[in-house]
Parts: structure tokens; C-alpha cells; sequence
């Protein structure tokens, strides 16, 4: 795990008051950190805007991840569920293994962080031979 942000990163946006306990905003700063490394952003080093987003991201996520809601429950395999109105009528919904549903939080420190996953780094790149 890449450390990003600290503790007293947060406290220093937030204020002291953002987490019940210090050992509370400890596990709430590794978890974004957790969440943050997964995304295999580029190397941070000499590169100060990315720094400035990887905070503002973090700040954004840092709430839900106190509430438990940035790693939740998660159900694996293929879902499915019918539902019959009536004789005849049926409404059939299916999702994928890799179906998720992302908090606003996550939603928009992927937003804030964009310019840097799209250019390749965390994401799978298509090289074709010409």
C-alpha cells in the first residue's frame, strides 16, 4: 500500500473532529489509502498536481470510508432475479460478476482523478501491431 495521505493531512481539511477516535481516523486514512493504491495512479514523485487531486479526492472519500461505506459488502458470481406481475408477465435482471455500485464519494474522486487513469496508468492498454 502506497501511503498518500496521513492523518494529519485530513485533519488539516477537515479539521480535528472528522472521526469518533484517533484509531477510528487511522483505519479510515489506511482504507483510502487501500482504495487509492488500487487505482495504480502514476508515480507522485515531482508532481504536484497530482498530489493536490489525490488530497482533494481523498477529502471527498474520507467521510464514507468513516460511515463503512467505501468497502462494502459484496456479492460475487452471476445475480439474477424474476419477478412475475402476472401469468405471462415476468421481469427478469441480471448482473455480472463484476457488477458495483459506487458511492457519490467514489464517483467523484474517480472524476477528480480521471486525467491521470486515462492515459494508460491503471488501466489496460491495447497495443496493436501496425
Amino acid at each position: 500500500m502506497i501511503e498518500y495521505i496521513t492523518v494529519a493531512d485530513i485533519d488539516a481539511k477537515l479539521g480535528n473532529d472528522w472521526a469518533g477516535s484517533d484509531s477510528a481516523k487511522a483505519r479510515a486514512v489506511m482504507i483510502t489509502n487501500v482504495w487509492l493504491t488500487n487505482l495504480k495512479l502514476p508515480d507522485t514523485t515531482d508532481n504536484q498536481p497530482l498530489k493536490d487531486a489525490i488530497l482533494l479526492a481523498a477529502v471527498e472519500l474520507i467521510p464514507d470510508t468513516v460511515n463503512g461505506n467505501l468497502y462494502t459488502e459484496v456479492e460475487t458470481g452471476v445475480l439474477s432475479e424474476t419477478v412475475s406481475a402476472q401469468s405471462g408477465t415476468s421481469v427478469s435482471n441480471t448482473y455480472s460478476a463484476t457488477h458495483k455500485t459506487y458511492t457519490a464519494s467514489e464517483n467523484l474522486a474517480l472524476s477528480i482523478l480521471k486525467p491521470w487513469l486515462d492515459k494508460g496508468f491503471g488501466n489496460v492498454i491495447l497495443l496493436v501491431k501496425i
